[in-house]
């Protein structure tokens, strides 16, 4: 029990950096795709 409580300790913040890293990067995918289509409805004036 000692020695898992420790290691959830130790894994819990990692897992929280790479959930943070993966939502970031599916963002970055996700604006990327939305804004094409975006840009080619609306027109430069």
């Amino acid at each position: 029990m000692y020695w898992s409580s420790i290691l959830w300790f130790i894994s819990w913040p990692v897992l929280v950096i790479i959930s943070y890293q993966l939502i970031k990067f599916t963002i970055l995918k996700y604006e990327e795709i939305l804004e094409k289509p975006i840009k080619k409805a609306a027109p430069e004036k």
